[in-house]
């Protein structure tokens, strides 16, 4: 098989413009596309979305008797929270926007830090491992750039 590494060249770069151009039609539309207010829109005119749904990210500072505190001084009220919700947990909140600043939230989910490092070991892991085993059956081909079976030897197969 010939090599063309003028037309895999060629190749890499219309599928990173093509890439390149959809993201940039998607941010580009993106504030049409968008249900709910922003959590900067929010916090530079609260007032301006009394009423409004909202769905926004917050850190818990403290419970309080109906909700929480978050870090940025809102204060959410629900009528049941998830009993691992504990200060620095970062929680997604929908719900009403409603004076004070403050949100009358319909669902709390919380995002435990736990869960992020958990994620974050087991990709590290997995990468890892799929690094591993792909070195373990294929050999770096220095002056190429290429990979090669462990098995071939340079020559072997090329025709």
């Amino acid at each position: 098989m010939r090599e063309r590494p003028v037309v895999r060249l060629a190749l890499i770069g219309l599928l990173l413009a093509v890439c390149g151009v959809q993201l940039a039609d998607y941010a580009t539309h993106e504030d049409e596309k968008r249900v709910y207010p922003t959590g900067t829109e929010l916090d530079d005119d609260f007032e301006r979305y009394h009423g409004e749904r909202v769905d926004v990210w917050l850190t818990v500072d403290r419970r309080t008797e109906d909700g929480f505190r978050a870090t940025n001084g809102w204060a959410v009220t629900a009528e049941s929270l998830p009993s691992a919700l504990d200060p620095g947990d970062e929680v997604q909140v929908y719900g009403t926007a409603r004076p004070g600043p403050a949100v009358d939230a319909e669902r709390v989910v919380v995002t435990d830090a736990r869960n992020r490092t958990y994620m974050l070991a087991a990709s590290a892991l997995a990468l890892l491992l799929v690094g591993g085993y792909s070195l373990r059956h294929w050999q770096p081909e220095p002056m190429s750039g290429y990979f090669r079976p462990r098995n071939q030897h340079p020559g072997e197969g090329d025709g």
